[in-house]
């Protein structure tokens, strides 16, 4: 929890900058029609596109004057390089995920990644290099790297069972059943490195809502294995850093969208409210004379008495400021993502 508190503001501005991604319309408070522009998604979706589309060339340097011996290693290393990192796309695919390179990039444009590494089984040697959220991870470190580094995250039953089976595969001891009619269940996986008789000693425990899948227990590491950092400012020299270290590649935009989604709101309201003329009907009894479904393209009816009188105010058109501002926006919006020259 401690933890958690002190990434509070890393996750508050990462829970923004998502629902700019994944255009989510604010809370209507008000009759304003809400319009949201797609321009943050289709600038990150590139982005990753681009920086993803062709897989790395593995190029290992020779000597000079090297041996024929040591030119075949080096293809050997190359293809064995190749091999591992097809063997990651591999295990991608088959958890449902897609290539590893793209979700790379997908990570390290949101301004954070977490990166679980290692290489199992000495036998059969598996490499692993699986992708956590980094919402869900909560690090802390010293002058020797990662020291303490908390996954939290929630999981309906179905998950929870699934990863239950995974770690019992694995070895784990688990004479517990989760509990029938709960939908929601919260992991804790628990990483911490310790120094013993002045050796590093890491240590790891896992938990699913109150049950122990496993005790804290020494690993074969000397540091935790896992990746996790940012991409942007590196700045810790001041309060409230978290939020300012990654950086998303939208950050530069943020303001602009945030203006033309209010201009363009503005502008729509206006257009919603205007389109159609108000229709005045006058009959001595002051009910309208026809039903309103039998006519089409019409703000409002309104019926009146002969002797009613009213007067229609002109509705407001959208200020030629307003117009002016959103050009403005949209070039700056340009200058910190793809023109739209890009799109043709």
């Amino acid at each position: 929890q401690e933890l958690k508190d002190y990434w509070q503001d890393r996750d508050t501005q990462m829970a923004e900058d998502r629902e700019m991604i994944n255009l989510v319309k604010p809370k209507a408070k008000t009759d304003v029609v809400q319009w949201v522009s797609n321009e943050p998604k289709v600038f990150y979706d590139t982005a990753i596109a681009l920086v993803s589309s062709y897989q790395p060339n593995y190029k290992l340097p020779l000597t000079i004057d090297y041996e024929p011996e040591e030119k075949e290693k080096m293809n050997k290393a190359e293809r064995m390089l190749i091999g591992i990192f097809r063997s990651v796309d591999g295990r991608q695919m088959s958890k449902g995920h897609y290539y590893w390179l793209r979700e790379l990039a997908y990570w390290v444009l949101s301004g954070w990644y977490a990166v679980f590494n290692i290489v199992a089984d000495k036998k059969n040697p598996q490499f692993i290099a699986d992708f956590w959220d980094p919402m869900t991870v909560y690090p802390a470190w010293d002058g020797e790297g990662l020291s303490k580094c908390v996954r939290l995250f929630d999981v309906d039953g179905k998950v929870a069972k699934s990863l239950i089976y995974e770690w019992q595969m694995k070895g784990a001891k688990i004479d517990w059943e989760l509990p029938e009619g709960k939908n929601s269940f919260r992991v804790i996986n628990y990483w911490r490195r310790d120094l013993v008789r002045d050796k590093p000693q890491v240590r790891n425990a896992i938990m699913v809502g109150d049950n122990v899948v496993k005790e804290l227990t020494v690993e074969r590491f000397d540091k935790i294995p896992i990746h996790v950092g940012a991409i942007g400012q590196p700045d810790m020299s001041s309060i409230g850093w978290q939020k300012r270290w990654g950086e998303h590649i939208i950050a530069v935009n943020r303001d602009m969208y945030k203006y033309t989604n209010n201009l363009l709101s503005l502008m729509v309201t206006i257009v919603d409210e205007t389109a159609y003329p108000n229709i005045v009907t006058q009959t001595r009894t002051g009910n309208p004379p026809f039903e309103t479904e039998d006519i089409k393209g019409h703000g409002q009816v309104i019926p009146l008495k002969l002797e009613d009188k009213i007067e229609l105010l002109k509705h407001a058109t959208t200020p030629g400021e307003a117009l002016q501002a959103l050009q403005l926006v949209m070039k700056q919006q340009q200058k910190g993502s793809f023109p739209d020259i890009v799109y043709g």
